[in-house]
């Protein structure tokens, strides 16, 4: 399983627990929290090593017209559409990189958390099914991930640049890597492959991991 932190979904009536938990000395260091209020910069502010702006993760206007109007099956191709594009998509492979490197990420949120959110509950139903990640909302509704979907993970990090080649290999697993990303790990691995195959280097690769072997990894890191 290549996630290993977890991410919940804040809103106000939680803001004295996230702000808690940033203040404490355990959990504080290994939280990050995603800020999608565009009313209020204040987490930024107050906690400018731990909190970020995301308002790209906010609905775009033409989708909050179609709420606004009454359209919600509108609503929700139009956001889903939307999360799918350049900025919210770096956003998204940011979030899962911090996971797959043990952080715990809070997104918070000016819109409640509540069952008709259609807000809410679009985006949490979108990591679901793209990501195989169930968003935490409370103690009732903890986070849930499910494995299957690592070589889809691994895929959308190193697609977007965020983990390594030896990274993604260690985490794809032992099916053969999609074509969408073959001009890239060529790119990668060929300096490694002795200008031959560089198939044959990511198979060998492959083989040490499923062999309990340390991984391998890039010589130089800017975690």
């Amino acid at each position: 399983m290549i996630i290993s932190g977890t991410i919940y979904l804040i809103d106000e009536n939680g803001i004295g627990i996230l702000r808690n938990t940033l203040l404490n000395p355990v959990t504080g260091p290994r939280t990050v929290v995603f800020n999608m209020d565009d009313t209020s910069k204040e987490l930024e502010e107050q906690f400018p090593q731990q909190a970020t702006a995301a308002t790209v993760l906010a609905p775009a206007p033409d989708a909050i017209y179609c709420e606004i109007d009454g359209d919600h099956e509108g609503f929700i191709n139009l956001y889903n559409q939307y999360l799918e594009s350049e900025a919210p998509s770096l956003m998204i492979a940011s979030i899962l990189t911090l996971l797959h490197k043990g952080f715990d990420v809070l997104l918070y949120t000016p819109a409640l958390v509540e069952e008709d959110s259609i807000w809410t509950n679009t985006l949490i139903m979108n990591f679901y099914t793209r990501f195989g990640i169930t968003i935490g909302t409370d103690a009732e509704h903890s986070f849930e991930y499910n494995p299957q979907y690592d070589p889809i993970n691994a895929v959308y990090m190193y697609s977007k640049g965020f983990i390594d080649v030896f990274d993604f290999i260690n985490s794809y697993g032992n099916g053969y890597p999609p074509f969408e990303i073959m001009d890239r790990l060529q790119s990668d691995l060929y300096q490694f492959s002795n200008k031959g195959d560089y198939m044959d280097f990511y198979w060998l690769i492959r083989r040490n991991a499923n062999m309990g072997y340390p991984s391998l990894k890039a010589a130089v890191s800017f975690d």
